[in-house]
């Protein structure tokens, strides 16, 4: 696997532009979650811990290919700010 290099002016750029808006994602995810039917739902989290992976890859394809997030979302199934991070 290739892992392209960064420089100081991008990673920098990167880290300016990019995270505060990953981090808001974030504070509206935990804002948002309901955490009793999260840990009620747990134990079902593995059987289909396959099917969300394949749903995830096609998302980033997707992505990759530029289709709007909300219609990748409406396909897949993924949450919007899990593909906003792919």
């Amino acid at each position: 696997m290739h892992i392209p290099s960064i420089d100081d002016k991008e990673l920098y750029n990167t880290a300016v532009n990019d995270m505060i808006p990953l981090r808001q994602q974030v504070q509206r995810y935990l804002a948002e979650t309901d955490w009793e039917q999260w840990e009620s739902e747990a134990d079902n989290y593995e059987a289909t811990s396959e099917e969300l992976q394949i749903n995830i890859e096609y998302a980033r394809k997707m992505k990759a290919k530029g289709y709007p997030v909300e219609d990748i979302a409406e396909i897949t199934g993924v949450n919007i700010d899990e593909i906003f991070c792919l």
